[in-house]
């Protein structure tokens, strides 16, 4: 079994990214929450959404830099009460939709400053040998939580709106709880940091502050360019399809965009570990490279098509090339983070990275006001194939 005898923390983390998975009921779901229940115009909506990405980027530098220097376990759980508190209020304030999507944007700080710490202690957990599949599991774990989340969100959404609120807080403090418990804190110490030093590793410590460790990763800064282009892009494309599936089955459209999430999921789940063994022979930029060449066939694709069991099919190819990327990108970025500065790396590159997710929603908003969802997924698919290339041009350097 590809995922024996990994430990208890890991298997730990496994669960809880299953939970947040099937706590993930509101963000699927914000693009349509704001355009038919607040009544954002979409441009309106993928502007707020990119507020929502700017506002993460001062609460992860700090919770990034005090996550290296302190028990990031506690920081992680903290962050994450607070956030989850903040959506349970969101729901219970339904009433007043327009001032929902300022209390989100509140919880979305301390939901900024969660993800260095939790990225930091999934790695703090793993070893280079074991590595790749555990990360694997991890994200197994958290398809299997979102394709039953993203289903049941998509049946409640019409006429439950708060209980997309009030199961997301929920879960998220059971998550929070089980860390607690069951998760034992391993951030190395200071003489573990001296001791990598002597060896040659690609996640060895290093001296020096954030800047330093990344000038001296110069393919891993290019890694993170590419990747920041290959975000937005799926920005554009994710923050558009539940409004096509919407504008194609009306108010069907809520459900039949759960369903297509649960597709997602489903296949993620299935084939991740296939993909996964057949990766361990491949180069990680290769099989990311293959997953972005898998996505731009998707875009084009669902673009001419609109009926809706040729939508799941599509949305099975697009999983195949999300499973590729996943299982690898996040390998490969591990491996190449000096330990010492793993929170502090996970907020840098999850900000440069993130910014193309930032700004993909507002784009996308723009030319869905201005063309129509055909030019949307033209657009991303060239795009990913662009991406494609410049994956493959960093491969061959990356050898060299």
């Amino acid at each position: 079994m590809i995922y024996s005898k990994l430990g208890k923390n890991v298997y730990t983390l496994a669960l809880l990214n299953f939970i947040n998975g099937l706590g993930s009921f509101i963000f699927p779901f914000l693009s349509l929450f704001l355009i038919k229940k607040v009544g954002y115009s979409a441009t309106k909506a993928g502007y707020f959404i990119m507020i929502c990405s700017v506002l993460y980027v001062p609460s992860s530098l700090l919770s990034s830099k005090l996550s290296d220097k302190h028990n990031r376990k506690k920081i992680m759980l903290t962050t994450q009460l607070l956030f989850s508190i903040l959506i349970i209020f969101s729901g219970a304030m339904i009433g007043n939709l327009e001032l929902v999507p300022i209390i989100i944007l509140v919880a979305l700080i301390f939901d900024g400053a969660t993800d260095p710490a939790r990225s930091a202690l999934f790695q703090d957990v793993t070893t280079l040998e074991n590595r790749q599949i555990a990360f694997s599991l991890f994200y197994l774990s958290s398809n299997l939580g979102f394709g039953i989340g993203a289903t049941l969100a998509g049946f409640l959404f019409n006429n439950y709106t708060e209980m997309l609120f009030y199961l997301t807080g929920i879960l998220g403090i059971v998550g929070a709880l089980l860390v607690q418990f069951l998760v034992k804190n391993q951030q190395p110490t200071h003489v573990d940091l001296e001791k990598s030093k002597e060896g040659n590793l690609t996640d060895q410590a290093v001296d020096g502050g954030i800047f330093k460790a990344l000038k001296a990763r110069p393919n891993l800064m290019f890694y993170i360019v590419i990747m920041c282009a290959f975000h937005f892009l799926a920005a554009l494309f994710y923050f558009g399809l539940p409004l096509y599936a919407t504008s194609l089955f009306n108010k069907a459209g809520a459900s039949n965009y759960g369903i297509l999430m649960f597709a997602n999921a489903a296949v993620a789940v299935i084939l991740t570990p296939f993909i996964t063994k057949l990766s361990k022979n491949i180069h990680p930029l290769l099989s990311v490279a293959l997953g972005s060449l898998l996505f731009s066939f998707s875009y084009f694709l669902f673009g001419f098509n609109s009926i809706f069991m040729v939508l799941i099919f599509i949305m099975v190819v697009n999983t195949v090339g999300e499973v590729f990327y996943a299982t690898n990108s996040n390998y490969y970025v591990a491996n190449h983070t000096p330990m010492g500065h793993r929170a502090r790396f996970n907020s840098i590159m999850s900000i440069l990275m993130g910014a193309g997710s930032a700004v993909g929603p507002y784009f996308s908003g723009v030319i869905l006001d201005k063309w129509d969802f055909k030019t949307l997924f033209f657009i991303t698919g060239f795009g990913m194939i662009l991406v494609f290339f410049s994956l493959l041009i960093l491969h061959k350097k990356d050898k060299s």
